[in-house]
């Protein structure tokens, strides 16, 4: 996950991580919000200036509830891939939250494979 300032206004909304994995009465509420999210992240309709950082926070709980609670590591993997390329151009590639999205990536790559 990024860092709390760049993903306030989805704190109150969308699961976190630690919601998701740890929290399965999340799932409901994280399920009737994933329509709305992922039109907000669509990759097709390109990102307002100024909201890349939120964006892959978005991406980035996205990834967590396909991984942990749906065990859909393929198309979580794609939510953290992306969520990557914008904290790469945003930020930079050894800024922490970055590294801290190649982590997760990483985790994702090893659950596809086992």
């Amino acid at each position: 996950m990024l860092g709390a300032c760049y993903c306030r206004p989805w704190w109150r909304s969308y699961p976190q991580a630690s919601e998701v994995f740890n929290d399965p009465r999340t799932w409901p509420r994280t399920r009737r919000l994933d329509a709305l999210a992922l039109a907000l992240v669509r990759e097709d309709a390109g990102l307002p200036r100024g909201t890349e950082l939120a964006a892959a926070c978005l991406l980035s709980s996205l990834e967590s509830y396909r991984h942990g609670a749906l065990a859909a590591y393929a198309e979580a993997r794609q939510f953290s891939e992306r969520a990557l390329t914008i904290c790469e151009k945003a930020l930079r590639p050894d800024h922490p939250n970055t590294v801290r999205v190649r982590s997760i990536l990483a985790s994702l790559l090893r659950n596809e494979r086992s």
